[in-house]
């Protein structure tokens, strides 16, 4: 499969999955985990499950952060889309760099484009989000 065309490469690999695993995890599971109010405990075990879900014990501590993080974004922009987004892209540089297909200018950078890709979510992550229950008046 690696051998095929990059395209095809990353549809497979890297937006699929991400749309995927996206609906499922931060989608139906976070959404119905949120119910309780509790988004700390909702995004842990979402979290927890979506690693325990890719059956790698050696990439579960990696894997939980990166569903954490795909927690986060989810559920301060109130929808999967970043999310998916986010995950694609990471999923994306993944296959590249994996397989060699990086292109040269990115790999020459890759540690830097890392950095900055960190510090943009971080980001995204404080930005003030209005989330419609924190908006709401108190009773």
């Amino acid at each position: 499969m690696t051998e095929g065309s990059t395209t095809l490469l990353l549809f497979v690999f890297a937006l699929s999955p991400a749309i995927v695993e996206e609906l499922l995890f931060r989608g139906a599971v976070l959404g119905a985990l949120l119910r309780d109010g509790r988004p700390a405990r909702a995004i842990a075990a979402s979290s927890g499950l979506f690693a325990l879900a890719h059956l790698s014990l050696h990439r579960l501590p990696p894997t939980f952060v990166l569903g954490c993080v795909l927690g986060l974004v989810a559920w301060r922009t109130r929808s999967v889309v970043p999310a998916i987004l986010l995950h694609a892209a990471y999923n994306g540089w993944a296959v590249l760099s994996g397989t060699g297909r990086l292109p040269a200018a990115l790999a020459e950078h890759e540690v830097t484009l890392r950095w900055v890709g960190l510090l943009a979510l971080l980001a995204l992550l404080a930005a003030p989000w209005r989330r419609a229950a924190d908006s709401a008046p108190p009773a």
